[in-house]
This record gives structure tokens, C-alpha cells and sequence, in this order.
């Protein structure tokens, strides 16, 4: 598998969502306070939501910002037969029903890859639930997702 491609196409959605929070940020910025006749108590309300906003925003964009800088400098490793799941990997797991793909990245946990090499790549962070779960085990072993235990059937 090209994980090179795959951290590719993570970035293109890191940034994309960088960008409309961006553009929201100077919306929020923009946005003209209530008119002269009304009450000033309304106009500071208005006004310390609209800070509110663009403050949560900014913590947004700057956390957006980190986990673009950390994927661009992000070292793939590349993971042998017996190598236990790390940063990086790419791991698939499988039970009777179905099978799925996990990347476990430093940042970005929740992003859905589409139609990568012909299935759905999940990122997931060490820091997550299923993260905890996956690093450290090998191929073979055996995890409870969601109440089901699953099997890790390939680590890349």
C-alpha cells in the first residue's frame, strides 16, 4: 500500500478544512454589529459572542495548522511481518462480517479516506480508544471494537 499517497490525501482534507474555517474565522471577523438604535447591552452581547466564535475558531485553525506541519514532516515506517502497530502503520482488521483499514497518524483521528486502493481508510490517533487498543499488537491478535472482537489481519 502507497502511504505516501494516503498521507497525500490526508493533508488535501487537513487543508480543505483549514480553509473553511479560515474563511468562517473572517466572517465571524466581519460581521457588522447590530444597528445604532439598538440597546447598547445588545451590542455587547453581540459582540462578545462574535469573540467567543472567532476564538474558537482561531484554537481551530492553529490545531489544523499543527497537524498539517506534523503529517508534512511525518516519517512513514515501514512495518515487517512481526512488527508490532506503531505510528504510522496501516492496519487492516477483519471479522466473519467485514473488513477495515486504520491509519494511525498523530493527529486528524476521525477523517474517512475514500476509495483508497479499493476501501475505506480510517485515521485514528494512539491518543483514541481504538488506538490504545492497536499499538503495540501484531498480526494475529486479536481486539474488542464496538463489542466485537476483531482480528488484525495485516499491518503495513
Amino acid at each position: 500500500m502507497n502511504k505516501a499517497e494516503l498521507v497525500t490525501r490526508i493533508l488535501e482534507k487537513l487543508r480543505e478544512e483549514l480553509r473553511l474555517i479560515e474563511e468562517a474565522r473572517a466572517m465571524a471577523n466581519e460581521e457588522a454589529l447590530p444597528a445604532d438604535d439598538i440597546a447598547e447591552s445588545q451590542r455587547e452581547n453581540r459582540a462578545l459572542e462574535n469573540q467567543f466564535l472567532v476564538d474558537g475558531q482561531s484554537r481551530i485553525v492553529n490545531e489544523l495548522k499543527e497537524a498539517i506541519t506534523a503529517y508534512e514532516t511525518l516519517p512513514l515506517r515501514t512495518f515487517g511481518p512481526d512488527a508490532p502497530v506503531a505510528l504510522t502503520a496501516l492496519v487492516r482488521t477483519r471479522t466473519p462480517e467485514e473488513t477495515s483499514s486504520y491509519f494511525l497518524g498523530p493527529f486528524g483521528g476521525g477523517i474517512e479516506i475514500d476509495d483508497f486502493e479499493g476501501t475505506t481508510v480510517y485515521v485514528i490517533t494512539p491518543q483514541s480508544p481504538l488506538g490504545r487498543s492497536l499499538v503495540g499488537k501484531r498480526v494475529g491478535e486479536r481486539i474488542a471494537i464496538n463489542g466485537n472482537t476483531v482480528e488484525i489481519e495485516a499491518i503495513a
